[in-house]
């Protein structure tokens, strides 16, 4: 990047974190929101925007200025819930929140917002793990990468190519993928009586009806037509035509499968590729 478009950038961003933090002061935290949870590139931004959309929701779609000090110290319970609220207060002001990186704190944040409700989107792990490495520009067929040599992987994708801040294990970054997929899925296997689930491929496969369930569910009525943004890319769309094969390889596809198979089999997932 050059140095007049580094300048801008930094220009940019400094003026939005400051008019967010001004448009702060003038909200309130609310107090029974909607939260979408999910793995990164499972499709929970689509379902958060059309659900928004449908029953006429305030919604913040992903949290501005959210850091990996934060996510790591609000996980091991050295940052309060309600000081990292505090510190986001605009995005926590609407009535949907859709925040992956939330997805692993469901139990502090269910203790500290008891009248929420939560979405939880799963997809395909093989589906899931292309698409996080097709959004970082990452081949999905190597050994081993360094997270440092990839200039696409941020302060924010840190913690989801490396699980260990979490306890996860793995010696390559497929095998933490894969373990931080199943993680995700745990949290819904373990709080199916407070979480409603839902299978990206489900919504692909008939996203209207998928919207009006969740609504219903819900109890949220039916305000506006999505049908004009069903087809709406909310997200940069990857490579889906590479088969899962020829996109890992036959080893690390394999290590996908043999890791995701149990919770893949409970969720209604084909596990051979």
């Amino acid at each position: 990047m050059s140095q007049d478009k580094s300048l801008k950038a930094h220009l940019h961003w400094s003026a939005l974190f400051l008019k967010t933090k001004i448009a702060s002061l003038f909200c309130s935290v609310q107090e029974a929101p909607i939260f979408v949870l999910g793995n990164q590139k499972s499709g929970t931004t689509a379902i958060a925007a059309l659900l928004a959309e449908f029953a006429n929701l305030t919604a913040t779609l992903d949290l501005a200025f959210i850091t990996s000090t934060q996510i790591v110290k609000m996980y091991n319970a050295t940052m309060s819930v309600d000081t990292f609220v505090n510190r986001h207060q605009l995005a926590f002001s609407k009535d949907l929140i859709k925040e992956p990186h939330l997805t692993f704190m469901y139990d502090s944040l269910h203790n500290h917002f008891p009248k929420a409700s939560f979405i939880l989107v799963v997809r395909d792990p093989r589906s899931n793990i292309r698409s996080i490495l097709n959004r970082l520009k990452i081949p999905g067929d190597l050994p081993s990468i360094l997270l440092q040599e990839w200039k696409e992987i941020n302060d924010q994708w840190c913690p989801v190519l490396d699980g260990s801040w979490m306890g996860l294990t793995g010696t390559t970054y497929i095998e933490m993928l894969a373990a931080r997929w199943n993680r995700a899925v745990d949290i819904y296997l373990s709080h199916q009586d407070t979480i409603q689930f839902v299978r990206y491929e489900d919504f692909a496969a008939d996203k209207l009806n998928v919207i009006r369930q969740l609504a219903l569910h819900l109890g949220l009525p039916e305000t506006n037509d999505i049908t004009p943004r069903l087809d709406h890319p909310f997200q940069p769309v990857g490579n889906r035509s590479i088969s899962w094969i020829d996109f890992f390889g036959a080893q690390n596809l394999h290590c996908i499968e043999q890791m995701c198979a149990s919770r893949m089999e409970r969720l209604g997932y084909d596990t051979n590729s």
